[in-house]
């Protein structure tokens, strides 16, 4: 297989992927018992996983996907580096670390969402980021119109 027809590949894998993230609000866990957060929770963070390895592998064989330093790029690892020593010197560092299954928000998800940023930053071009907002007004038109429906 040629190297561009790889780059291809991955490229179009990690972007369908990323097309999947506007539609996780609409998932409801029936088998959990926090069915509104932690379904969407876990199936955001397995999908940027799946999302973050695609983008290395990019980000190591070809130089345009590495992530350029820029003054958001900056702020946001900034917020990253004063999340994560709130996390290490507060009272409790584990449960800051890993949160709990109520709100699903500890330094786990900050870190899953900053890779979210990478990926989304060094991958997408104009047209994607088009098509990805697309995505994200679809889910939430649908969303919406489903809660103006119940009684």
């Amino acid at each position: 297989m040629r190297q561009e027809s790889v780059k291809s590949i991955v490229l179009w894998i990690t972007k369908i992927w990323l097309f999947i993230v506007p539609f996780i609000p609409l998932y409801v866990s029936k088998v959990l018992f926090f069915p509104y957060i932690t379904g969407k929770a876990f199936v955001f963070r397995i999908t940027i996983e799946v999302v973050f390895a695609g983008w290395v592998f990019l980000a190591i064989f070809y130089k345009e996907y590495r992530p350029k330093l820029t003054p958001l790029l900056i702020a946001v690892g900034f917020f990253i580096l004063i999340v994560t020593l709130a996390t290490i010197f507060g009272v409790n560092p584990p449960k800051s670390f890993w949160s709990n299954f109520e709100r699903m928000e500890g330094l786990v998800t900050y870190f899953h969402l900053f890779a979210y940023f990478f990926v989304l930053t060094s991958v997408f071009k104009k047209s994607d980021w088009r098509i990805f907002l697309s995505l994200f007004l679809i889910s939430s038109i649908y969303d919406n119109t489903y809660a103006f429906l119940q009684r």
